[in-house]
């Protein structure tokens, strides 16, 4: 079993998200066979736990799976050249670093959008707490208030 998981995945769940986000969802039967279970090509659910258990933004640990796999990929990185064929492995890393950063900013993004609170602007006037206390809110020009 090197990639045991749950098949088909439920993309309900967050491991099944991340499959889908990590583009892991094809999966073989595992030998000897069991019920509800696949060999995918990635991860096994148990890695994807692991990741999730690191990160709660399933973005940023799909992005840290793929750190994991581009330092794989640096290790085994290779050039070979034997007559007309020539196999260069050196820039699958890099690559996969850059898919990783891809899912690190998104997860930013999903964060930043996620965040609630206010934002104080300077619009070149002050209220005074005479005006803020007679004048309903509703009421305020929002040019002179907290946005």
């Amino acid at each position: 079993m090197a990639n045991a998981g749950v098949a088909p995945p439920d993309f309900s769940t967050t491991t099944g998200q991340f499959r889908l986000l990590a583009g892991d969802t094809y999966y073989v039967e595992l030998v000897p066979p069991v019920s509800g279970q696949g060999d995918y090509t990635l991860f096994a659910d148990a890695e994807i736990a692991a990741y999730l258990a690191l990160e709660s933004n399933v973005y940023r640990a799909v992005g840290l799976a793929y750190l994991g796999l581009a330092n794989t990929a640096a290790r085994e990185a290779e050039a070979i050249r034997d007559y007309d064929l020539q196999v260069d492995s050196r820039q699958k890393a890099e690559q996969l670093r850059a898919q990783a950063d891809a899912f690190f900013a998104e997860a930013d993004r999903v964060e930043a959008a996620g965040e609630t609170g206010f934002q104080i602007v300077n619009t070149g006037r002050r209220l005074t707490r005479q005006e803020l206390a007679e004048t309903p809110i509703a009421d305020l020009d929002p040019h002179y208030f907290i946005v």
